[in-house]
């Protein structure tokens, strides 16, 4: 009974020894307490506690002063990044270890790790914010069958992306009616460049294209021109565009956590992912002033069955 009851001591310390390494295996670094990166954080912890990869999990925000240090003094094998500043915070700091990097654009991604002045020498995996332009395009032919030339607005952070968009485009026979905001083409002209032959209009994320202070000037321009746009954020259905083709924080959190848990059990995974899951939103009163027949639950249906298509 004596050695019975010996075993069983020693294993629950074993376990609780275990315990203790699992809960410090991956960390959290947030860019801010804003409301988006507190959803995804607490989304990659449900599903790491659900699948018993890791509890406990430490979470700081790179606003918050030695945040980061305290962060990493919890000695995690992985770390994981929300949003732009905290992927720059932790670049900046001389760590080896694997960073997940996640609730970010492409464009914006790719900007941080091209700055000088990172020391980080571990390997940094991407999950994107935005969409692929597969998708997207697919989308579009999904709720517009007969658009053929696709009005983009492009600024000085999403440029960067043009040549995806142009082999999508290429790979359907499609053409692009470009904008680009810069200094000698205000935006008021650039959207009046990108409407002009358009069948309609894709909206990429770029902070000097579309910002508070300006999507709704976009979205009245498109109108009048009566295009549907096609958005990256379900806000931009409530202020008017056609549809909008996101993923929610639940849909990022998950995909992010699975990333974390293959890369402690010493699997691969791709340096860049576009989200594998996603949702959409349609308004209703601009489909139907723009003669568009389609619901938000059917449209999602078929596009995810498109993708599953060999």
């Amino acid at each position: 009974m004596r050695l019975c009851w010996s075993f069983l001591l020693m294993t629950a310390l074993c376990l609780g020894g275990m315990g203790a390494a699992w809960s410090q295996s991956v960390a959290i670094l947030g860019s801010e307490r804003a409301p988006s990166y507190v959803q995804v954080s607490d989304a990659i912890q449900s599903e790491l506690q659900r699948s018993g990869t890791a509890t406990g999990i430490p979470v700081a925000y790179a606003t918050d002063g030695d945040a980061m240090e305290v962060l990493l003094s919890k000695a995690p094998k992985v770390v994981v990044t929300l949003g732009a500043a905290a992927l720059r915070t932790l670049l900046a700091s001389d760590t080896r270890l694997p960073i997940v990097a996640a609730l970010i654009p492409r464009a914006t991604f790719e900007k941080v790790l091209r700055e000088p002045g990172r020391k980080s020498a571990g390997p940094v995996y991407g999950i994107f914010l935005d969409q692929p332009f597969g998708r997207q395009l697919d989308l579009i032919h999904l709720v517009q069958p007969d658009v053929r030339r696709v009005g983009v607005l492009w600024g000085p952070d999403s440029i960067g992306q043009r040549h995806l968009l142009q082999a999508a485009l290429a790979a359907r026979s499609w053409t692009e009616s470009a904008g680009v905001v810069g200094p000698a083409v205000p935006l008021g002209e650039a959207t009046r460049q990108a409407l002009e032959g358009a069948d309609a209009l894709l909206a990429v994320a770029d902070p000097m294209v579309f910002n508070s202070t300006t999507v709704s000037n976009v979205l009245l321009a498109s109108y009048r021109s009566k295009l549907g746009v096609f958005a990256f954020s379900p806000a931009y259905v409530k202020a008017g565009a056609l549809v909008a083709l996101y993923s929610t924080p639940v849909q990022i959190g998950a995909q992010t956590a699975d990333t974390a848990r293959v890369l402690l059990r010493g699997g691969v995974v791709g340096l860049l992912q576009y989200p594998a899951d996603f949702s959409i939103s349609v308004n209703e009163h601009v489909a139907r002033s723009l003669g568009v027949s389609v619901d938000d639950v059917g449209l999602l249906e078929r596009l995810k069955r498109m993708e599953r298509k060999p």
